[in-house]
């Protein structure tokens, strides 16, 4: 922890950030709460900046954006080993942001990609 906030105090951002108080949590910055900055941004406030990482992490893992990626695997002619274990990986990174804690839940998101589900499993049949 020590070494830590040591190199933490030895980065110019981080001092430049702090001379400007502009840290929101500067005595606590491993301190992680996703979506939220660990600094106030210039010209866009706190909530505006929380709205905006919200919006792309939620367009990053929708059910387009994991049929696009099966889409570049396939198009690519990655193995269907690789193609599974990209799209499981996208499930559970998934889940760090967007927790899936029933198996409602879990269905929910199964069902919302299920091309993708379906194209995994054509891929596999034919492999």
């Amino acid at each position: 922890m020590i070494a830590s906030k040591i190199s933490v105090r030895l980065n110019p951002l981080y001092d430049r950030l702090q001379k400007e108080g502009r840290l929101t949590r500067p005595e606590h910055w491993l301190d992680f709460q996703a979506f939220r900055p660990a600094f106030i941004p210039k010209g866009i406030s706190p909530q505006e900046a929380e709205t905006e990482v919200r919006h792309s992490w939620s367009h990053c893992y929708e059910p387009a954006a994991f049929r696009r990626a099966q889409e570049w695997l396939q198009d690519n002619q990655k193995p269907f080993g690789q193609q599974l274990t990209h799209f499981v990986a996208r499930l559970l990174f998934r889940g760090i942001y967007f927790p899936q804690m029933s198996h409602w839940a879990w269905i929910k998101l199964l069902t919302q990609n299920i091309h993708t589900l379906g194209s995994l499993v054509y891929c596999g049949v034919h492999a």
